[in-house]
């Protein structure tokens, strides 16, 4: 019996890219906080002892406030939140959103900061708020940064009319068709078979990732401090958490349960897989991929996730969720063109901000694997791995129409690199860091036993006196 589960649900919040643009002041905490079981937890509270600011720029571009060319790169998590790189740190913040589920877009709730790199250890808790929102006065901004939208590097020999990592010269580089089961997991299981096909083309298979070794979905599921477990989470976070704690094999974590469980991995010092370089296909969310630049990409380095809008939903003309469900190429709709009748949430999204700003984003639910592309009596098509076990559809794959953005294929592919196998946690300086609530208990400490320690000086002075003038001999008259 196949069961089919979408990505159900993430955090309630829901802001679009543009929502993030303009100034940001972010609060850091005076503490550090250290993983523990692959996970940092921050309080509500805590003290900070810094606090800057840093501007979201069209792009992807992020500067410094302060007017110096000081540059880095941001991106959104989705609708969830974004990630900053800015000198020489990483920033992660989720958008803050009410009880009532209405989204603050321009506040952040509890975030993570850590050094760039792999294996951080070293993590402060942190918020932030958009304390200017981006006018077009600051949109000139970016003709300081050379060409953000980078170039077409494509060049060499003609890329072959269809191409599948399921037989390259009679090799295979994917892993075995994964089955989510009932669990909201489509993020983690497109992510980590990515991961595994990545793997097994820079290693040109030497490596048994992939081939006799697995990675961990489990492992994400009940660890990732940047998703949420069978209820949802995004190709991107998969890629944050495997540079920042790196993602254990089947053997030294557990087998997949369908459910989230306790973060408690069977083999902490198991080897862990790495990767980084995580970003939207062109260097920045909303980037216009080209056909050919996500043949390239695949065809060099492997199969990437790439986010898809399966409709669950009965419409007038009888089109629903049995269009994917039913391997259909495509669907009535293409989701880069403008308003379709009967399927208005499947064309780019109109969203009306407080001030009467308008935003569109084009909407996907579902996250799959893309693992090659071909062409046959039907038309262009491009081929894509499924998270639904190999009873569904060709055995786990379906083909769907390429260059028409059908299901919004290619509206949102993600892509990462495999760090190798030798990487090592940085190295890091002896020293001896206490918390601020430790040490206002050393200091209260040190003001009582000096208090103490002055009035047993007083006492021990006063009794010696005292000793000296009862031990004082007496005149006697004679």
């Amino acid at each position: 019996m196949l069961i089919f589960i979408l990505l159900k649900a993430d955090t309630p919040a829901n802001c679009v890219q543009d929502m993030f643009l303009g100034t940001w002041s972010v609060h850091i905490s005076s503490e550090i906080f250290r993983p523990k079981n692959d996970q940092v937890t921050c309080p509500d509270k805590f003290n900070t002892s810094e606090q800057f600011e840093f501007i979201l720029l069209e792009r992807g571009v992020a500067i410094s406030s302060q007017g110096n060319v000081r540059s880095g790169r941001w991106s959104p998590d989705a609708n969830q939140g974004f990630e900053v790189r800015f000198g020489g740190r990483v920033f992660f913040f989720f958008s803050d959103y009410d009880e009532h589920n209405v989204s603050h877009c321009r506040r952040t709730k509890v975030g993570y900061v850590h050094d760039d790199g792999l294996l951080n250890q070293k993590f402060r808790c942190a918020y932030a708020n958009n304390t200017k929102p981006t006018v077009s006065e600051m949109k000139p901004l970016l003709s300081a940064y050379e060409d953000p939208e980078g170039h077409n590097l494509w060049v060499g020999s003609p890329l072959p009319k269809n191409f599948t990592l399921r037989n390259v010269n009679g090799k295979s580089y994917l892993p075995k068709v994964f089955n989510q089961e009932n669990c909201g997991s489509c993020y983690a299981a497109a992510s980590t078979q990515a991961m595994m096909s990545r793997v097994m083309v820079a290693s040109n298979l030497s490596s048994p990732l992939g081939q006799t070794e697995f990675l961990s979905v489990q492992h994400i599921v009940d660890c990732s401090i940047y998703s949420q477990g069978c209820h949802g989470g995004f190709g991107e976070q998969v890629s944050k958490f495997s540079e920042d704690f790196g993602i254990l094999t089947v053997d030294d974590y557990s087998p997949y349960m369908s459910a989230k469980g306790e973060c408690k991995p069977k083999n902490q010092n198991g080897k862990r897989y790495h990767f980084t370089g995580q970003n939207y296909l062109g260097g920045y969310f909303g980037a216009d991929n080209t056909v050919e630049s996500m043949q390239w990409e695949l065809y060099r380095y492997g199969a990437f996730p790439v986010s898809v809008y399966v409709d669950s939903q009965k419409h007038e003309n009888g089109t629903s969720f049995s269009d994917f469900k039913s391997c259909k190429r495509t669907t009535a709709f293409a989701g880069a063109k403008p308003v379709i009748p009967n399927f208005p949430e499947l064309t780019p999204q109109q969203v009306i901000d407080k001030d009467g700003r308008h935003y569109y984003i084009k909407k996907t639910n579902h996250l799959v694997l893309l693992t090659g592309w071909g062409s046959d009596d039907e038309g262009d098509y491009w081929e894509i791995m499924n998270s639904w076990g190999d009873g569904w559809c060709d055995n786990g794959f379906i083909r769907v129409q390429r260059g028409t953005n059908s299901y919004n294929v290619e509206s949102a592919p993600i892509v990462f690199y495999w760090a190798g196998d030798n990487v090592q946690p940085p190295t890091e300086n002896k020293q001896f860091y206490v918390s601020q609530g430790a040490f206002n208990t050393l200091i209260a400490f040190c003001v009582i036993f000096g208090v103490a320690v002055i009035c047993l000086v007083v006492v021990l002075i006063f009794k010696l006196k005292s000793k000296k003038q009862y031990q004082q001999p007496q005149l006697i008259d004679i």
